[in-house]
């Protein structure tokens, strides 16, 4: 069978529509999110869905030549590099164009491509960005930290159950303006150097997190100290940690609201929770919750040869 004519949508209301509809049916990656989609855009840049009708679409951001492909085809597995290269193709069409920037692609998906790229007018330049994504196995997760292994994060959790007062709050039902305070104090004191978009995430709270299965706002002696939001990963049993902030009042806090978010996803059915990109750094404090194993994302380009 051949490809699906290809329809090039630019208005919001159109991309709208063609996204949930593929999302619902094509979704495979944590970032196939409607409202992900809409939030995470730079200034200046503009949407281009490229539309494959009953075969999915690819989304994209561009600002004049410059142009972004954001994450996996919204495709059937058999049909995603088919469709990209037809994407790609017309893409360079305009001359002025050097190179595409793909975001998010998994380590097999990138090979893939390569593989295809090697007979092609394209070539592949290494990524420029690379990010670890630990999942956790929330079968085997043990909410009551029991033996050895879990001692320090049992330590953690009883830390603040035994002396501080916790309470625990739908975000949604929580003003915006606590969150975003939070959410700046979070920008300023963290450290890990992974790249972090705190325009989305203010989007999502002023919107009460559109499309989020599980959003949170832990209180800690009646004060906001952590909030944390994520959903379920389309066409699967497994979810996503979108959002994990907290404001660093205790050297612990971190390791706190992260079981309490597991605990929460554990609760709700999950099997597998993915724990989202990270750099060596922030990777060092996710394998402190002894994940099941290590994906990577890459972000790189295609030029003409």
């Amino acid at each position: 069978m051949g490809l699906s004519v290809m329809k090039i949508l630019n208005t919001q209301h159109e991309i709208q529509i063609a996204l949930k509809a593929h999302i619902k049916k094509f979704g495979h990656r944590p970032e196939h999110h409607l409202y992900l989609y809409l939030y995470d855009i730079d200034p200046g840049y503009d949407f281009v869905y490229f539309d494959f009708g009953k075969d999915g679409g690819i989304f994209a951001n561009n600002k004049g030549k410059r142009w972004y492909i954001i994450d996996e085809p919204l495709t059937p597995p058999d049909k995603r590099l088919p469709l990209f290269l037809k994407t790609a193709k017309c893409i360079f069409k305009d001359a002025g164009v050097k190179k595409i920037s793909l975001e998010e692609w998994t380590n097999d998906s990138r090979q893939a491509l390569a593989r295809v790229l090697s007979s092609m007018p394209y070539r592949m330049v290494k990524p420029s960005y690379t990010l670890y994504c630990p999942v956790i196995n929330l079968q085997d997760f043990d909410e009551n930290l029991a033996g050895g292994k879990l001692k320090g994060l049992r330590y953690v959790k009883n830390r603040f159950l035994k002396n501080h007062e916790v309470e625990i709050k739908n975000a949604a039902e929580i003003s915006p303006d606590f969150m975003l305070e939070l959410l700046s104090v979070w920008e300023k004191n963290r450290t890990a150097k992974d790249k972090v978009w705190g325009p989305d995430y203010a989007k999502f709270i002023k919107n009460k997190f559109p499309g989020c299965d599980i959003a949170r706002a832990i209180f800690i002696d009646g004060t906001l100290c952590g909030l944390v939001a994520g959903w379920r990963i389309a066409n699967s049993e497994n979810y996503y940690i979108y959002m994990d902030i907290h404001d660093y009042s205790d050297e612990y806090l971190g390791e706190f609201i992260t079981l309490d978010h597991f605990t929460e996803a554990k609760k709700s059915g999950y099997k597998l929770l993915d724990f989202g990109g990270s750099d060596k750094p922030l990777l060092n404090f996710k394998q402190k919750f002894h994940p099941a194993y290590i994906y990577k994302t890459h972000n790189f380009s295609i030029m003409r040869k």
